[in-house]
């Protein structure tokens, strides 16, 4: 009898122990991953969970352009100004925290400048 509720109890702890220990997800970004755009005035995360920006590195040709993110707000949102950009391919590499519980976030993503 014992057998017929390991399984189950198993499956639920590792349901609720994977529950527990998820944290903010980048759920969308603008500019767009991968899009073709006219210069952006600002680079914007959104996220299922509130964060702090704490920096993003923009990279052109190689060479990285300085970012503010001035002082951290938190939000399900997060935005940096970006300076003016010429056309061609950018990568942008971002940091943020987790309000909740401080966890490191760091991720990357591209986008593309028109030369209209």
């Amino acid at each position: 009898m014992l057998k017929r509720f390991v399984a189950p109890l198993t499956i639920a702890c590792l349901f609720l122990s994977g529950q527990a220990l998820a944290h903010a997800r980048l759920e969308a970004t603008s500019p767009a991953k991968d899009s073709t755009v006219a210069a952006p005035k600002t680079v914007s995360l959104t996220f299922d969970d509130p964060v702090m920006l704490t920096s993003v590195k923009l990279t052109h040709d190689g060479k990285e352009m300085p970012v503010d993110v001035g002082k951290p707000k938190p939000g399900t949102t997060v935005s940096a100004d970006l300076p003016a950009l010429a056309p061609g391919v950018y990568t942008v590499r971002w940091g943020a925290i987790t309000e909740e519980d401080g966890h490191a976030l760091t991720g990357s993503f591209g986008f593309t400048v028109s030369g209209n």
